[in-house]
């Protein structure tokens, strides 16, 4: 680890410079430092900065005021320090800059709507930008694990990774703003444009101190090798607008630990499956030892929060926001003290809510050994109710019958045609109740960006198989959607809808995707016309044939809910499965919708828009809007 040398002068000269210029009065004034220190401006180093009182560790200036002036010293300092960037020669450091370049072409996008005159015309594609611009966070992200990690303990200060991290974070809150403010009516323009043009220059300015400060510094200090791990950290966040090839990986791991044995009173585990299951378990975990060092984390793939392993042997309070930091250090010092063992949060956090905890870890003799931070997605777990027990007979079934489905219910290409005229509104499509996905596969063709959820795992997992684009195929129970304004249309079709148990389940389910809806976003739900099955008694639907395979279908009726009954003959095998559906009918359902708010109700007999008629039409299908 290189220690830096400073000349002692130059810097007392430089603190002197900024201390006159804080608190200059005039332009005159100005001026007249500018040239009585014209040698210093223009000797200033990257390293310079962080020996100085302003940003120094001991500073008694607040973040606050530290950010204030910021950009005005790095850009009265540019010239000095753009004269002394290095020859890059190693890919972290082309890598930063390509990524960088893309944020600088995705914020040029933004340039017209500094102007008034233009700011409503393009109002669309700035809320486009604005959402795209999400993925900044990437490139926040990795500065934040790796690159700072990488130099704090290593650099005179870490003052200016504070204060880069705090700038990190303005920017993430203001983009925020100006989403609800471009969603909100009226539209307030003048706050809209304000605010655009301070988030503009906001991010221009994190960029130009990462490539002017930290990014030559890290040139001078870190070592080939560590350069080298680092790219490969920087592969495991992902990138902001760019797609550059994977490099091959260079991390080793001692291979003594793979052969050594974990073994207590309660089983034992070679170090290989303790690894496995630590980062198997649905939790992010991190532990931090009694010296406030990360030792340890998990490396799950759905982490909530991201980790990089730069981050081992960091100080517990840089892996922090500084505006968190004094909780995080009131905690462990607890901890430390005996006043507690435990801690707990809970927080809506993108689209999940996180319980998260903090433990403290003490061996037999009550000695105090750490810190165990657990986080744990409980966005499903907060909306169950009821009971569902171990994979039941339906679900054996399913999985058996998910390889057969795309025979017997092959893509219909009138449902498509009807969702894709109907769902017009540009933005996301969630479809519930996917199946194997064709449909929204097929959806996805026409470039619409599709969430698809279905309850069997073996569902999706076939869906996943297929080729794809725009699409998001997971397992997820219809009725614990729980966003907000995120879809311009959700589709239920497939008869899935009468798959809740009970009209509270359907009303919740709908209440849901009301939610979920953008204003004027558009629901579709397609089911059986119970109102014909119920009235006519008809206890049994037309038998599908296809080649060699057979599916039968018939009704059981009881006081509320009918017993649905089929059977699936293969060469191979028959499968029969019984269900319980509530069988909804229209005067019902569309009491429901109204009484949640859906308005512009409209009924079909079919997918090609022949009218619904109670007395003989197959299908129900209905679309409304928010």
């Amino acid at each position: 680890m290189e220690t830096f040398s400073y000349d002692k002068e130059h810097i007392n000269q430089l603190n002197t410079f900024m201390k006159h210029l804080e608190a200059a009065n005039n332009s005159k004034e100005k001026k007249a430092l500018f040239e009585d220190y014209k040698k210093t401006i223009r000797s200033v180093t990257a390293i310079d900065l962080f020996f100085t009182e302003f940003y120094g560790q001991k500073t008694t200036k607040s973040m606050a005021d530290i950010k204030q002036t910021a950009d005005k010293f790095v850009n009265l300092f540019y010239q000095s320090l753009e004269s002394k960037l290095p020859e890059y020669t190693h890919r972290y450091f082309f890598l930063c800059i390509e990524e960088n370049d893309a944020v600088r072409s995705l914020l040029d996008t933004l340039k017209s709507s500094l102007k008034k005159d233009t700011l409503l015309k393009s109002k669309s594609t700035i809320k486009k930008t604005l959402e795209k611009a999400a993925d900044i966070n990437l490139l926040f992200e990795k500065r934040e694990n790796i690159l700072f990690s990488s130099l704090e303990d290593i650099v005179p200060s870490s003052m200016p990774l504070k204060v880069l991290w705090s700038l990190h974070n303005d920017g993430r809150n203001i983009r925020k703003k100006l989403l609800n403010l471009i969603n909100a009516s009226p539209f307030d323009k003048d706050a809209f444009q304000t605010l655009i043009g301070e988030y503009y220059f906001l991010i221009y300015g994190i960029l130009q101190k990462h490539e002017l400060i930290l990014l030559p510094i890290a040139h001078q200090v870190l070592t080939k090798r560590k350069l080298n791990l680092m790219v490969e950290e920087v592969f495991d966040h992902g990138f902001a607008f760019i797609t550059p090839k994977p490099p091959q990986k260079t991390r080793t791991k001692d291979s003594k630990s793979s052969d050594s044995l974990f073994d207590c009173k309660t089983g034992y585990l070679s170090m290989k499956q303790v690894g496995l299951i630590l980062n198997h378990i649905p939790l992010d975990i991190t532990y931090v030892n009694e010296d406030n060092k990360v030792q340890y984390f998990n490396d799950r793939k759905e982490r909530h929060f991201p980790r990089s392993p730069s981050i081992i042997g960091r100080l517990v309070e840089n892996c922090h926001p500084p505006k968190s930091v004094h909780i995080v250090k009131k905690i462990v010092d607890d901890f430390k003290q005996g006043r507690r063992d435990f801690a707990e949060f809970y927080i809506h956090f993108k689209e999940s809510y996180l319980y998260i905890t903090y433990y403290a870890v003490r061996d037999k003799e009550k000695t105090y050994k750490g810190v165990l931070e657990v986080s744990q997605d409980i966005t499903h777990i907060n909306a169950l109710s009821g009971e569902k027990r171990l994979l039941d007979e339906t679900d054996q079934m399913y999985n058996r019958f998910a390889d057969y489905y795309d025979e017997v219910f092959p893509l219909n290409s009138e449902k498509v045609s009807f969702l894709d005229t109907q769902l017009k509104a540009e933005g996301t499509i969630l479809d519930i109740g996917c199946a194997t996905g064709e449909t929204a596969i097929a959806l996805a063709a026409k470039k619409r960006p599709i969430k698809a959820i279905d309850l069997n795992e073996k569902m999706i997992e076939l869906a996943n198989k297929k080729d794809m684009n725009n699409i998001d195929f997971s397992v997820q129970n219809m009725i614990d959607i729980s966003e907000n304004n995120i879809y311009s249309g959700i589709y239920i079709v497939g008869n899935t809808l009468v798959h809740a148990k009970n009209e509270k389940a359907i009303k919740q389910l709908l209440e849901s995707c009301y939610r979920a809806l953008k204003d004027s976003g558009k629901i579709i739900i397609q089911i059986i016309n119970y109102d014909r099955i119920l009235n006519q008694y008809i206890t049994s639907l037309p038998t599908i044939k296809r080649d060699s395979i057979t599916f039968e279908r018939s009704y059981d009726f009881k006081e509320t809910n009918i017993i649905f009954n089929t059977k699936l003959e293969t060469p191979k095998e028959t499968l029969t499965m019984t269900q319980q559906l509530y069988p909804i009918q229209s005067k019902e359902l569309f009491k429901l919708m109204r009484q949640i708010g859906y308005t512009k109700i409209k009924s079909y007999g079919s997918f090609d828009t022949k009218p619904y008629v109670s007395d003989s039409s197959f299908h129900l299908i209905v679309v409304a809007s928010k």
